[in-house]
């Protein structure tokens, strides 16, 4: 064969994985989209404010949250993370993220959300992970403060804080991650946070020792100041993860 044969289908094949590298970029880019979480609503009973890192730039990530109203001055809520990474954790992602919106439209309590969750997780063919942690809440007004209703699968522990600067861990009956059981031992609590008081949720890409230096001193210095709020709270965690993560993180804070 000759030699501009040879150049021509080296040239040729340099051109096809370039067109590919193209096209994958392209479709990379619009999954982003699709993933990147929504902007939160404002909410009438609470301050929210939320964060949302992947581990790389270039990688599909799958940790999730969302805010939005239920009506008569309720709010639902749900931070998730699942398994894997890529195209394949991109669409669970998506899948979970809108299953949530509907069962939750549907005027489903907490317990009964992920529970329908769980069930389409379970439906879905077994050629791969599909399974994934959620913290799913529902929002409610009341007089001087705010009622939370909440249901955990295998998710971390949401933290509260007080005005004073005290961080308590939220030790919540959590059932197991869902897409792993048919009957996944969910339940649901309730809580209040009075004015002034901070849940936050977080997904695990958040680690012990973020929590850790969160909790001795950087909270006690915006009580200082007077900042304690769901906004003040995320932004001061996001100080403390300047770098690159191991792993995707995800915040969700709500203030009363």
């Amino acid at each position: 064969m000759k030699i501009l044969d040879l150049l021509e289908r080296e040239r040729d094949r340099r051109m096809a994985a370039e067109r590919e590298q193209r096209r994958l970029r392209g479709l990379n880019a619009i999954l982003k989209g699709m993933l990147r979480p929504p902007s939160l609503v404002p909410v009438g009973c609470a301050q929210v404010a939320a964060f949302h890192q992947t581990a790389s730039a270039d990688q599909l990530g799958g940790d999730f949250y969302d805010v939005f109203p239920l009506g008569c001055d309720r709010w639902a809520l749900f931070i998730g993370d699942v398994c894997g990474k890529g195209a394949e954790a991109a669409a669970l992602t998506l899948l979970c993220r809108h299953t949530l919106r509907l069962a939750a439209a549907c005027g489903n309590g907490p317990v009964d959300v992920l529970s329908l969750l769980n069930a389409v997780l379970l439906q879905e063919p077994r050629d791969g992970t599909r399974m994934c942690t959620a913290l799913y809440g529902v929002m409610t007004a009341e007089e001087d403060g705010v009622r939370l209703t909440l249901a955990v699968a295998g998710h971390p522990p949401p933290l509260l804080i007080h005005p004073s600067g005290r961080v308590e861990e939220l030790r919540l009956d959590a059932g197991l991650m869902l897409g792993v059981d048919a009957a996944p031992g969910l339940t649901a609590a309730t809580i209040r946070l009075d004015p002034g008081q901070t849940l936050l949720a977080y997904t695990d890409g958040l680690t012990d020792e973020v929590i850790e230096e969160l909790t001795e001193g950087v909270i006690e210095r915006l009580c200082r100041t007077g900042e304690v709020h769901a906004q003040a709270v995320v932004d001061a965690v996001r100080g403390l993860t300047p770098g690159p993560l191991a792993d995707d993180c995800a915040l969700l804070a709500v203030t009363a």
